[in-house]
């Protein structure tokens, strides 16, 4: 594909839903972006069912100091 690996992916994936939260009105500032690509993958990816399955973002809220 177009991407240099899976961390970049995971990135671009990442930042899009990075943007429809700012779009929604979460302030910019409170959005931290990263990919870890293959690893820490939720499920193995040893088939084609497992792979789409881990085509996902996570997302973690933390509460404000």
């Amino acid at each position: 594909g177009p991407y240099k690996d899976n961390v970049a992916l995971g990135y671009l994936r990442a930042q899009a839903v990075a943007d429809v939260l700012r779009a929604a009105g979460v302030p910019a500032a409170s959005l931290r972006v990263t990919s870890a690509g293959d690893k820490g993958a939720p499920f193995a990816n040893t088939d084609p069912v497992s792979k789409a399955r881990n085509r996902t973002v996570t997302v973690l809220f933390e509460k404000a100091p």
